[in-house]
């Protein structure tokens, strides 16, 4: 039993120092859609912001989700979610999962601005499997993956501080790019500074689910999107792989203790999604 009792507690040690800080994932979040309801033509802000989304065409499925539970399809010609005006964030992050039907150009899982061409933070996959997600004024574009795959979940998440973007998939960071010279010019055909730019990029005016550049039927998703979330604030590394591993509100470790000394101790919040479906 003393073994037993040494060996739990070295073990408890050697996890404790091998794992994320605890972090509290409801702090600055703006938005927060776990599609885990079928609320009819809206989905419910569980942010507690009030910024409840208006569904356009998309469909909900109860079992499809990335963890098993719900979420919404999009037909890839002009199903949206409108999640509306979340206001200017000059720091901040973005947090979702996906599963495309198929990988063709040039569909957008999520915008910050519906069919507002480059002047928001927007992603895109294309036929060739590459993935990528920016906007105008905070850097260049960065690719997330090359060989993005078809009917496999991904989480995507998108940061930006005041000298960096950050972007992670399935919980590894993929890019890491400095914000531009505000005084520089972001495109020849393009008139505005990076600086100028940036105001507009940042400021979320009509955030869309489903869609992103246009409203060409080649813009709009075509497949599932799960778990969407909007922070006001940067997000950590730490922060990042507890939502990849869906631990609630950071929560690394569980124990219950709820059985006798015979049974063995098992935590309880194990990482609950499925990558591959």
């Amino acid at each position: 039993m003393k073994k037993t009792i040494q060996g739990f507690l070295l073990f408890l040690l050697l996890f404790c120092f091998s794992t994320p800080a605890f972090a509290d994932l409801k702090d600055g979040l703006i938005l927060h859609y776990t599609f885990d309801a079928d609320d009819g033509s809206t989905v419910t802000d569980q942010s507690g912001k009030g910024h409840s989304g208006t569904i356009h065409g998309a469909a909900f499925s109860g079992q499809a989700g990335v963890n098993g539970g719900a979420a919404y399809h999009f037909n890839g010609v002009s199903d949206w979610i409108a999640a509306g005006n979340l206001g200017y964030h000059d720091t901040g992050a973005i947090s979702f999962w996906m599963k495309a039907d198929t990988v063709e150009n040039w569909r957008n899982p999520f915008s910050t601005d519906y069919a507002s061409w480059d002047d928001n933070i927007r992603f895109e996959e294309s036929s060739d499997g590459a993935f990528n997600g920016g906007g105008h004024g905070l850097g260049r574009g960065g690719a997330y993956t090359t060989s993005l795959t078809a009917d496999r979940w991904y989480h995507v998440v998108y940061i930006w501080d005041n000298q960096y973007v950050y972007g992670y998939l399935d919980g590894d960071l993929k890019f890491k790019n400095p914000h531009p010279d505000p005084n520089s010019k972001v495109h020849p055909d393009i008139t505005q500074t990076a600086g100028e730019l940036k105001q507009t990029t940042l400021n979320f005016t009509n955030v869309a689910i489903g869609n992103g550049y246009s409203t060409d039927a080649d813009r709009y998703w075509k497949g599932y999107v799960d778990e969407v979330r909007v922070y006001n604030r940067p997000l950590s590394a730490q922060e990042v792989l507890a939502l990849f591993h869906q631990t609630d509100d950071g929560l690394v470790l569980h124990f219950t203790f709820d059985h006798g000394s015979k049974r063995q101790v098992q935590p309880r919040n194990r990482p609950r999604r499925v990558l591959h479906q």
